[in-house]
């Protein structure tokens, strides 16, 4: 009996497979909720690396194959962090910010992607 060779996929294998099962219309409006805007994120900006609000349920392999349908850039990485809400203070008693799940994507070197269109 032969023995067949397996081949382990690739990572690009896997996102492409995970791509057509989750290429419904608006794949990444659902995925990124907006971009940061900040004086350290606009800074980082021209070394490649983008920040943005995204679904708290989202992957990292959401939050990359949603970056390449909005912007047509693969990203090379992708950082995830959860932001827990700050409470807050007013006349009118205490409150609490909501939490927020932030992305920091980060592009080939010279790629850039406009996110402050129409600002």
């Amino acid at each position: 009996m032969a023995k067949v060779a397996r081949t382990k996929k690739t990572t690009e294998e896997k996102e492409v497979k995970k791509a057509s099962a989750a290429s419904s219309v608006g794949f990444a409006r659902q995925i990124l909720i907006r971009p940061v805007v900040s004086e350290k994120t606009v800074a980082r900006e021209s070394q490649g690396v983008y920040t943005f609000v995204v679904q708290p349920n989202a992957t990292k392999v959401d939050v990359k194959l949603a970056v390449k349908e909005a912007y047509g850039v693969m990203p090379v990485k992708v950082a995830v962090l959860h932001t827990e809400g700050k409470v807050t203070r007013s006349n009118r008693g205490f409150g609490r910010r909501s939490a927020q799940k932030k992305a920091i994507v980060t592009l080939k070197k010279g790629a850039q992607i406009s996110i402050h269109e129409g600002v």
